[in-house]
């Protein structure tokens, strides 16, 4: 399959959609055997109480022939729109087909298929970047937010990792390429498009990862951005990572500092105690000092 195309987008769509959205909209029914897929739903919704999924459905204003026919959604009927989180994957699978080479030598020790997971953060990124390039000037750009959206990305790498890491250890498992080299070359000559068939779903969980990721990544580097004058005027003193008193005493509680200015490194300051874990002494003391309040107004109104 060396194509992302329309139909097979439609396919995975239906194939990962939830049991709400095949009862909202009109999905092109499969075949399947519908009474292992219901007798599976009757033991999750129900626990194995048919009584219960009766309830369950008047609840929802559903019946069971609905249902039943819709858990073999097998498409999207033509011309129907495709949710935003399907219409990422052509770009994903360019990049991933474009730069395999590139991605099959970007290995990280902590992270066995981190290849596989260069193409969605290299869309990450420029999708991040265009949604600040209005708001950066050029020098700006230039000097913070390199070094900020791979901080940040840092933990997308690691979102993908907890999302995929099992399925992709079971593909390759189960495969006939013994070399994991060849295995994960292969994947990416092919734009990725073997793990989301196998795997609609996972597409649909990455997808959103990279979609929330680059959404809350632009709102904190926009507000960055334009608090940028303020955070130079007041720590452009600062040479290292520590935050003299002076300016220690000027952080309130609850008030979170970053530095990425001179030094490149990423600064968070939050002057609040950490929280003390509840001993079961601090809950009676606490009770104790309630109940005696509340015995008080009580005698009071009396």
């Amino acid at each position: 399959m060396s194509v992302l195309d329309r139909e097979t987008m439609r396919r995975w769509t239906a194939r990962a959609s939830f049991l709400a959205e095949r009862m909202d909209r009109p999905f092109v029914a499969g075949s399947g055997d519908s009474e292992e897929l219901w007798s599976t739903l009757v033991e999750r919704v129900g626990r194995g109480e048919q009584a219960t999924v009766d309830r369950w459905l008047a609840l929802n204003g559903w019946t069971e022939s609905r249902v039943r026919g819709a858990l073999f959604a097998a498409s999207l009927p033509e011309g129907a729109p495709l949710p935003d989180w399907v219409e990422i994957l052509p770009e994903i699978a360019a990049c991933a087909r474009e730069q395999s080479a590139s991605w099959l030598d970007g290995e990280r020790p902590d992270m066995p298929f981190a290849p596989l997971y260069g193409p969605m953060i290299s869309v990450a990124r420029a999708r991040l970047l265009g949604a600040l390039a209005a708001e950066a000037s050029p020098s700006t750009t230039l000097e913070v937010l390199p070094v900020a959206i791979e901080s940040a990305l840092e933990g997308l790498w690691k979102s993908f990792d907890r999302l995929a890491g099992r399925a992709l250890y079971l593909m390759f498992r189960t495969s006939a390429e013994p070399s994991y080299r060849r295995f994960v070359g292969g994947l990416l000559h092919r734009g990725l498009i073997p793990i989301w068939e196998e795997y609609p779903l996972l597409a649909r969980l990455c997808s959103g990862a990279l979609s929330a990721w680059v959404a809350a990544t632009h709102e904190l580097l926009a507000r960055l951005l334009v608090d940028m004058p303020l955070l130079r005027r007041r720590f452009s003193a600062i040479a290292d990572r520590r935050v003299p008193s002076r300016a220690r005493r000027r952080i309130v509680p609850g008030m979170m500092l970053c530095r990425l200015i001179a030094s490149g490194r990423l600064l968070a300051v939050k002057a609040m105690r950490p929280a003390k874990p509840l001993r079961p002494r601090d809950f009676t003391a606490r009770a104790g000092v309630a109940l005696g309040l509340a015995l008080g107004l009580a005698i009071w109104e009396f």
